[in-house]
């Protein structure tokens, strides 16, 4: 087994927080990978057995777990915005466009 330098050990209520996270369909794939990438670590899975279950690369996988470690929960799960310009609809809208398409 490989050294890790960041361990991932989740309290239990951010335990059982990500499992009603990843047992909710309304979040997007990429945070639903991460939710389940921090299930997984901490139940000593490798990165790469996380890597071939979620099908990302290791890379992936050590970065989420470095994110939970350094930065918390909330970081390691969503995106931080991005440059450039806004959005110019809200998922409101978004949502509404789709519905009537």
């Amino acid at each position: 087994m490989t050294y890790k330098k960041y361990n991932v050990e989740l309290k239990e209520e951010e335990k059982d927080y990500l499992e009603h996270f990843t047992s909710t369909g309304e979040r997007s794939a990429r945070d639903m990978r991460r939710a389940r990438t921090l299930l997984l670590s901490d139940r000593g899975k490798t990165d790469e057995e996380i890597a071939d279950i979620l099908g990302v690369s290791t890379r992936t996988v050590s970065r989420t777990r470095k994110q939970y470690v350094t930065e918390g929960l909330e970081q390691a799960l969503h995106d931080k915005p991005r440059p450039g310009q806004p959005k110019k609809l809200s998922s409101s809208q978004e949502a509404q466009i789709i519905a009537i398409a």
